[in-house]
Formats: structure tokens, sequence, C-alpha cells
């Protein structure tokens, strides 16, 4: 009982403050804008920085996948 009237009370006391009015003294993250980035950076940023990690974790992948291949073509085959 005690936790449900704390949590009315704390609910009640954020709805009711004007949180609205201290919104103009927090800068927000669109106001303070820099250089935009160049048609270079763009793609840099975009396009080759995602390829050469994606490529980088393919290669990974295929490095255990290319010495499983090699392990097994190496083995000696018994005859019976």
């Amino acid at each position: 009982m005690m936790l449900k009237l704390k949590t009315i009370v704390v609910t009640a006391f954020f709805a009711l403050t004007p949180s609205i009015v201290f919104a103009d003294n927090i800068p927000d993250a669109g106001t303070e804008t820099g250089p935009g980035m160049s048609v270079l950076e763009t793609v840099l940023w975009f396009v080759v920085g995602p390829s050469v990690i994606i490529g980088f974790i393919t290669f990974i992948w295929a490095l255990s996948n290319w010495r499983k291949a090699a392990s097994k073509s190496t083995e000696v085959q018994s005859v019976n």
C-alpha cells in the first residue's frame, strides 16, 4: 500500500511540474550545427566504412572454413 502511495505521489509530482518551461535552458542537439560533410566524407563513412567492416568479418569467417577444408584435404587416408 505504501509503495502504491509513493508511486502516485511521484507520478503526480512529475505530471504537475512545468518541465516544458525549463526546456529553453537546455541546448538541443541541432542548435549548434557544424559544417556539413562533403560528398567524399559521406561516401567514406556510409559506403566504404561498412564495406570494409563486412569484408573483414567475411574474411575471418571464411578463414575458419578454409582451414577446415585444408585439414580435410591433407588427412592421411587409411587403406583397409
